[in-house]
């Protein structure tokens, strides 16, 4: 995280740095440490102080960081920033809803998508500013800062309070839990830090090959996004296993008989794919002759954005690798894409 852990009894509050703030939800980590430490300006020629939007979670202490509270509250402040309000109207906004809701973080609670969304409209109203109230009209602002994207996911406690955020959009994976990890993301089932994932996916193209051995190493198809596979690394690095993507072997379009050919030579024993290659027997043979353990991905897997995609393999990598070391080498699997918790791998009958 960048920054030095909290004392046991301030667990449950969360911690980010700044730029893991950003990182998650984000703008710059410049950007969101000015609106939470406040900044000097200048106004015809003389200095100006602009305070924090809020006291943050953590500004008491000596810790350079924000709480969960702060971090659920910040995706609102950049939803109408981003929409072209200014931030002082945003500053002045919280104030009121403050003053009259009562609510600490008051975007984030429920209050907020009706009365809210009124004391906003009166106070652009009452800004005297037409060129502001055309902005909030035309970019309709208050649609998008009380869309169900922004909310989804998001579940209060029963002081309207932010508790936890499940941050891919109807699954329940990934986790955000200020009691757990200090509210980093983690894998809801089992806590495993998922922060990997994040920053696998969002590397640029064309990682090295590593010549390193592993337990056990497997690829993903041409097929499936390269960052898949950076994302699966990362993790199932910690089980000792080694994730590929065929693209670090292989250049585009060839054929995958030689794609096997080159795969087994690098130790390769698992691939995972979208092909129906139990479907010609041609690599049907190669995949049994050369010894791989091929995994298919059931037709639902199109349907998942890739943050949802490489969580969902997450939780099937651990009982893939186990039936590949126990399976007689050569056979095939479909993967489904419901839950791993209630699903079972099946494997696929090949007539010879």
């Amino acid at each position: 995280m960048g920054i030095a852990l909290p004392a046991q009894d301030s667990l449950g509050v969360g911690l980010y740095s700044y730029a893991d703030a950003a990182r998650f939800i984000g703008g710059s980590s410049s950007e969101l440490r000015r609106w939470l430490k406040g900044y000097q300006g200048r106004k015809h020629g003389h200095p100006e102080a602009h305070p924090p939007l809020w006291k943050s979670q953590w500004a008491d202490s000596e810790i350079d960081g924000i709480g969960f509270r702060d971090l659920i509250e910040l995706r609102f402040v950049r939803t109408f920033v981003a929409c072209g309000v200014p931030l002082n109207l945003v500053r002045r906004t919280i104030a009121e809803l403050n003053e009259r809701l009562g609510k600490e973080y008051p975007f984030t609670s429920t209050s907020f998508k009706t009365d809210g969304r009124r004391i906003f409209m009166e106070l652009v109203g009452d800004s005297g500013d037409a060129a502001l109230v055309d902005v909030v009209k035309r970019q309709d602002v208050m649609r998008k800062v009380i869309a169900p994207s922004l909310r989804d996911g998001i579940e209060l406690g029963i002081d309207d309070r932010a508790e936890r955020w499940f941050p891919l959009r109807g699954s329940r994976a990934v986790v955000f839990d200020p009691q757990r990890s200090f509210g980093q993301p983690i894998l809801y089932e089992s806590g495993v830090p998922t922060i990997a994932i994040v920053e696998a996916l969002r590397a640029e193209e064309g990682t090295a090959v590593r010549e390193s051995s592993r337990a056990l190493k497997a690829q993903i198809d041409e097929n499936l996004p390269p960052a898949l596979a950076r994302a699966i690394d990362a993790i199932a690095g910690t089980d000792e296993h080694e994730v590929f993507h065929v693209r670090e072997f292989v250049k585009p379009g060839t054929t995958d008989l030689e794609l096997f050919d080159v795969a087994t030579q690098r130790g390769i024993r698992v691939h995972v794919t979208q092909d129906h290659h139990h479907r010609k027997p041609a690599e049907r043979e190669a995949i049994a002759r050369l010894g791989l353990t091929v995994f298919v991905l059931a037709k639902g897997w199109s349907t998942f954005n890739h943050y949802d995609r490489a969580a969902r393999l997450l939780e099937w990598w651990p009982k893939m690798m186990q039936q590949a070391e126990l399976v007689q080498p050569g056979a095939m699997f479909r993967v489904p894409h419901a839950r791993a918790s209630g699903g079972r791998l099946t494997q696929i009958k090949v007539s010879r």
